[in-house]
């Protein structure tokens, strides 16, 4: 299933209140994006001098489905950030492909992330980094893999600008959507011997992030109504 997250964070960038959104696999992705969407326009109205930030993988998919759903809400300054987990992942895949040493990876590591604090063009750096190293993995079964991570570096590097990231007080990972993906879908629908046809999976799924989103009493107040009796004493 689809899984997103909504945030209200302090200037530190810790959470003060998360919703949660879900949709069905056979959904697109829009539709939880313009769920998302429908708290962002609200929370704006609120207070328009808010920071957005979107923080993903890399998945084209929901890129150009959150560009979409910013586009059609009117939102027009917000910033893009790689979910630094992720990236962590794929620089630690690409050292693995040159760098024998598991202790020198760590060091190259660790420095990267230092200058990944600590400028915007830090990715650039490492990328001329990783362009220098590309003969020693030229011809071998690594190559194509090894192209895949520069590549997507290049494509990315828009978003990994962690240092302005935090600057502007907004998170640079997406633990909390990670963190939903298991406490919205995982623990109610992926039960042993649990079997789902796709519209009782819908309905549990929607009351599910409601509740894990502190709505539920709200919801139910507005669902009860169509289920009241108007009762009247009769003589």
């Amino acid at each position: 299933a689809y899984v997103g997250t909504g945030s209200i964070v302090d200037r530190q960038g810790e959470e003060l209140v998360t919703r949660r959104y879900t949709a069905l696999p056979e959904a697109e992705p829009d539709e939880v994006v313009e769920r998302v969407m429908e708290d962002v326009r609200h929370a704006l109205h609120q207070k328009e001098d808010l920071k957005v930030g979107v923080v993903q993988d890399g998945a084209p998919e929901m890129w150009n489905a959150t560009e979409r759903g910013l586009k059609k809400a009117e939102v027009l300054d917000w910033q893009g950030t790689i979910d630094r987990y992720h990236l962590n992942e794929r620089l630690g895949g690409v050292l693995q492909l040159v760098e024998p040493h598991a202790g020198v990876r760590k060091r190259i590591l660790s420095e990267w992330n230092d200058d990944l604090d600590a400028s915007d063009e830090a990715v650039g750096g490492i990328q001329n980094w990783l362009l220098e190293q590309i003969d020693n993995v030229k011809g071998k079964d690594s190559e194509e893999k090894y192209l895949g991570h520069l590549s997507y570096l290049e494509n990315n590097q828009d978003r990994m600008k962690y240092q302005t990231t935090r600057q502007n007080g907004l998170p640079i990972g997406s633990g909390l959507t990670e963190g939903a993906c298991k406490s919205v879908v995982g623990q109610r629908a992926c039960g042993s011997a649990q079997r789902w046809r796709p519209e009782g999976l819908a309905a549990a799924l929607t009351l599910r992030a409601i509740h894990r989103s502190d709505r539920l009493p709200g919801f139910w107040d507005e669902l009860s109504k169509g289920y009241t009796a108007d009762i009247r004493m009769a003589a």
